[in-house]
């Protein structure tokens, strides 16, 4: 009982930190490739 409550807790938390991490990911990938591109064109 108390494990799958846990195991379904722990699933919730991993999805929402999933969804909450990915575009924070791809907006740090995207501001990391910018700056890149502008040292590299200077």
């Amino acid at each position: 009982m108390v494990s799958a409550v846990l195991v379904s807790l722990t699933s919730l938390y991993g999805v929402i930190g999933f969804a909450l991490l990915l575009p924070a990911g791809i907006i740090a990938w995207r501001k990391r490739n910018e700056l890149v591109g502008a040292t590299s064109s200077t």
